[in-house]
């Protein structure tokens, strides 16, 4: 693919920061709005902080979820739950930085989880939260097509319930709505008046990438392909598979690119996370290469990096922190430094970094770690994005932040907001790749 440098050039200028325009006229001044989240799962989920995590704002038309570390859940419990997550903050929108017209109060979320309690293996409650109640393991999986049939967990017995609407041992509830919200990546759930959830979604033991769009975008859709390449690393329980899963897309006339990374960890290993970024970025879908394709109009690139800071211990950091001056911290980021010298993502743009380091919390907290390692924080969750020709489209970021009040990980979700618009008008998508 050819994304980043192999080797320092005269010419390089690293990673830019880019300002945030907090003001974003939807479908006005936009060609194409896109949702971008990444988050390290530690091997555990709840529904509601899936729920929090993708919000009620529906001021963009893709919404593309990078998950690493994601939970051996059985079946696709994980996209399951995006999906029920999805549909029901769908239902129940409020105001946005993005939106303008006030909105109905948001739908109460509950679920639980199956297993020997609510806070179980692959599930963890809050910071202050309740134990949920308790979910038998013999629930069974819903399937929300035609007639619904599904097991009360416990219960013995089936309940019969109306086409697109069911309630399962995750303790949702799938609706039939105008969202008609589904996947895009791998193959279509949407169907016409509502959700079906099965479907595409590309896949690597624990590392996941999702994209989403509304139920009409398979019009809009000319090409796509995914691929995955493993750097290492362990899944399924241990959860640490290391590697990038990608979606190539033309969406609108609109070539893109979708990367998701999980990269070695630990300080001393920058040269290493440098390797797999040059390696991921010259073999992911380079079995499709094509002599007379057309570069992609945008690279996003996701997920946890696993860079840290350097030359800095844990509590010289903290302080800073803790004071609200982490800005400081932004020469010691490893990433920065490496981008800089002309070793990885020459010429992406990334925001500012405003938030603090989005690891390592202790579980269930919004405290960094204090086991005996005490971790120095570090900003290992990111999205970078880079535009293959300035002259032919521009993207503004109207969000980049980490969402704090996610407990359930030692990292903290990252999102964004982006907005891309033509300079020039396009060629008809039938000439495109």
């Amino acid at each position: 693919m050819g994304f980043i440098h192999n080797q320092a050039s005269p010419s390089h200028v690293g990673i830019r920061s880019v300002g945030v325009d907090e003001i974003c006229n939807f479908s006005t001044t936009s060609d194409l709005c896109i949702s971008i989240v990444t988050w390290n799962m530690n091997g555990q989920v709840t529904f509601e902080d899936l729920a929090e995590m993708v919000g009620s704002n529906r001021d963009f038309e893709l919404l593309v979820v990078g998950l690493q570390e994601a939970p051996a859940c059985p079946r696709n419990k994980v996209a399951t739950m995006l999906s029920a997550a999805l549909e029901e903050s769908h239902t129940s929108k409020q105001p946005s930085p993005c939106s303008s017209p006030p909105y109905s109060s948001p739908v109460t979320l509950t679920s639980t989880v199956s297993g020997e309690s609510g806070v179980g293996k692959g599930c963890r409650r809050r910071e202050g939260e309740r134990a949920r109640p308790r979910v038998k393991a013999e629930a069974r999986e819903v399937e929300v097509v035609g007639e619904v049939r599904w097991r009360e967990g416990g219960g013995g017995g089936e309940r019969r319930g109306r086409e697109g609407e069911a309630e399962g041992e995750w303790g949702f509830r799938l609706r039939r709505g105008g969202g008609g919200w589904g996947w895009l990546a791998g193959g279509w759930a949407a169907r016409e008046g509502g959700w079906v959830v099965r479907g595409g979604k590309v896949v690597m033991q624990s590392l996941q990438l999702y994209l989403f769009g509304p139920k009409n975008a398979r019009s809009f859709i000319n090409e796509m392909k995914v691929d995955k390449q493993s750097v290492g690393g362990y899944g399924g329980i241990i959860g640490r598979k290391k590697g990038a899963v990608a979606i190539r897309i033309n969406y609108k006339g609109i070539r893109m690119v979708f990367i998701s990374c999980h990269l070695s960890a630990h300080a001393r290993n920058v040269e290493e996370r440098n390797s797999q970024c040059r390696h991921l970025s010259h073999s992911l879908f380079s079995k499709f290469w094509n002599p007379y394709s057309r570069p992609s109009h945008i690279t996003i690139w996701l997920g946890d990096l696993n860079y840290r800071l350097q030359g800095i211990d844990s509590y010289p950091a903290r302080t800073l922190i803790e004071k609200n001056l982490h800005r400081r911290l932004h020469s010691k980021d490893q990433l920065l430094q490496e981008a800089g010298r002309g070793q990885i993502f020459n010429g992406f743009c990334e925001g500012t970094l405003t938030f603090k380091p989005t690891y390592k919390y202790n579980n269930g907290s919004s405290n960094y770690d204090t086991s005996h390692k005490v971790r120095v924080p570090a900003w290992t969750d990111r999205i970078l994005f880079k535009i293959e020709d300035e002259n032919k489209m521009e993207a503004t970021l109207h969000s980049y932040e980490s969402m704090d009040e996610i407990y359930g990980s030692d990292h903290k979700p990252v999102k964004a907001h982006l907005c891309l618009r033509f300079c020039q008008i396009p060629k008809d998508p039938s000439c495109s790749e």
